[in-house]
């Protein structure tokens, strides 16, 4: 795999493939075009993360600091732990689609990065962002010593595209119970079935 100028080349079983935003964009069919994002370099000028970050929660600052005070006594109470627990179902949810879908991390799910909370402030903002910029920039940042290429879907989509032969392939059906978020497997993103049923009978209150 070859990484030059926003191209990802390579070849797989014989065939060339060349791969630029505007071919991720086609090929998975997203709309072209917008804002890229380029490392951890914030777009917006008044953009504060901190500030963002408690925009969302559904602690203020002063609770949160409280809280941890009783809960971890001997903890630096000035480190700052990025955190999705505290937002609402709806910005969980948001946060989940981008770090499993999007801009997918294999571990330690339960941290909110610098480029995953940019992206969160472009999504509340409306601010429009190149999906397929973001999604080909995370593909050239992993490499042979990465824990593995991630979008397998998006890649059986973009070998399709290119005509590679998947006969002898192993194919995996994502209608998989294991592929599926149902209510059991909502504890990931710290949300427990007593919660979700809750908030199902508030009519999706998002504050709750």
């Amino acid at each position: 795999m070859v990484k030059k100028k926003w191209k990802l080349t390579s070849v797989v079983k014989g065939v060339p493939i060349s791969l630029t935003t505007s071919d991720i964009s086609a090929i998975i069919e997203i709309p072209i075009g917008g804002h890229k994002f380029v490392g951890t370099k914030a777009l917006w000028e008044d953009y504060s993360k901190h500030a963002f970050y408690y925009s969302l929660s559904r602690l203020y600052e002063h609770q949160f600091y409280n809280k941890r005070k009783k809960s971890f006594e001997r903890d630096n109470l000035e480190r700052v732990y990025w955190s999705p627990a505290q937002f609402s179902i709806d910005d969980r949810m948001l946060h989940y689609f981008l770090v499993y879908v999007i801009v997918l991390r294999f571990s330690n799910h339960c941290i909110i990065t610098d480029p995953e909370m940019m992206l969160l402030y472009a999504i509340k903002t409306h601010f429009r962002v190149d999906w397929g910029h973001t999604i080909l920039s995370h593909m050239m940042s992993h490499d042979e010593y990465a824990e593995g290429l991630p979008y397998a879907h998006f890649l059986t989509n973009i070998f399709r595209h290119f005509n590679i032969n998947m006969e002898n392939e192993l194919c995996f059906s994502m209608e998989k119970p294991s592929f599926m978020i149902s209510i059991k497997q909502n504890g990931s993103l710290g949300v427990s079935s007593r919660w979700l049923s809750r908030w199902w009978a508030n009519g999706g209150n998002n504050n709750q």
